[in-house]
């Protein structure tokens, strides 16, 4: 689950949630474990959580990175290797390998080759920021066109910062065309995903960057409610159950799901539909409305939540919380 400034939840324990499977009865409860400092944790206060491909969780702590495979818990720390101590956002790519950010992006990149089982940095080489540039997600693509891993990272007063191979991790610039002028300050709330491209949720609505261009924005014409996006959740179709799953012209992905201030939509084949209108669940100001982080239930609908509260948006429409 991808998390936005979540230690607050995960202050005292961290509870991991795992989905009953087979899903047939979407009011199944949910099984529950809580698993702190005394099971093999850093920290009990967890930022966020990832998955490899062999099934290993990565939790990004503020005391270091965890992983368990089940059995055994691994700790990584600056004494044995990693580059910092506090880890805000983590991402695993397809072979294994763990990319970990702090909260600060001038801190640079922490990336770890499971085959040579160390931890590197990648420096931040870009323009001379004095302020400390707060981290709101992170994204890895490696299908794009190069078949280069690319990571971007969103932030909230400096948006948006790409590292590959070929290029250092750097400062990516707007056109003006999509109303953002050089130089100014704007927020990157969320970044996805799709197909060879990122997408990105911004107050100017959602975005397209293609990595090997990644000055050339597009920004994407949606009819939605308001134009400012704040989470965006991108819904494969080995991911969706039920009638969905049996359903032959369900497009892949399903659909990409996306919030804005008191309003749920997702997108088709370029055509969005709206999903929910109207306040949400406890969330009583804008600030709340930006820090939502999203996941689709498989059935038709969404997760979303914050540090406070936690709610379903049904096949309907309706929000339970």
């Amino acid at each position: 689950m991808r998390s936005v400034e979540l230690s607050f939840l995960y202050e005292r324990i961290l509870v991991i949630i795992f989905l009953v499977i087979p899903m047939g009865i979407f009011s199944q409860s949910l099984q529950t474990r809580v698993y702190t400092v005394n099971d093999g944790l850093n920290s009990s206060s967890v930022n966020e959580v990832t998955q490899d491909n062999r099934g290993i969780l990565w939790f990004a702590t503020s005391r270091g990175i965890t992983s368990y495979d089940g059995t055994i818990w691994t700790r990584y720390e600056p004494s044995n290797g990693l580059p910092f101590n506090s880890y805000f956002k983590i991402r695993t790519g397809k072979n294994g390998d763990i990319w970990a950010v702090t909260n600060d992006i001038k801190q640079g990149i922490s990336y770890y080759q499971r085959d040579k089982n160390t931890w590197s940095h990648i420096a931040y080489v870009g323009e001379d920021l004095n302020d400390s540039i707060r981290i709101t997600s992170v994204a890895l693509l490696e299908n794009n066109k190069n078949s280069m891993p690319t990571l971007a990272i969103g932030t909230k007063y400096h948006g948006l910062f790409l590292y590959s191979s070929r290029h250092p991790l750097r400062r990516i610039t707007p056109g003006k065309e999509i109303g953002i002028q050089a130089g100014s300050e704007y927020a990157v709330y969320d970044v996805d995903v799709y197909q060879y491209y990122f997408l990105l949720a911004t107050d100017a609505g959602l975005v397209r960057v293609d990595p090997t261009k990644p000055e050339n924005w597009v920004k994407l014409s949606l009819k939605t409610p308001l134009p400012a996006v704040f989470s965006i959740a991108v819904e494969h179709k080995e991911n969706v159950f039920g009638d969905l799953a049996s359903n032959p012209e369900t497009p892949v992905p399903a659909r990409i799901w996306l919030t804005g201030y008191k309003w749920v939509g997702y997108l088709i084949k370029d055509q969005f539909h709206l999903h929910h209108r109207g306040r949400f669940p406890l969330l009583n100001n804008i600030q709340s409305y930006q820090h939502l982080v999203t996941l689709p239930d498989g059935f038709g609908g969404l997760w979303a939540g914050t540090f406070r509260v936690f709610f379903n948006f049904n096949a309907q429409g309706n929000a339970k919380k």
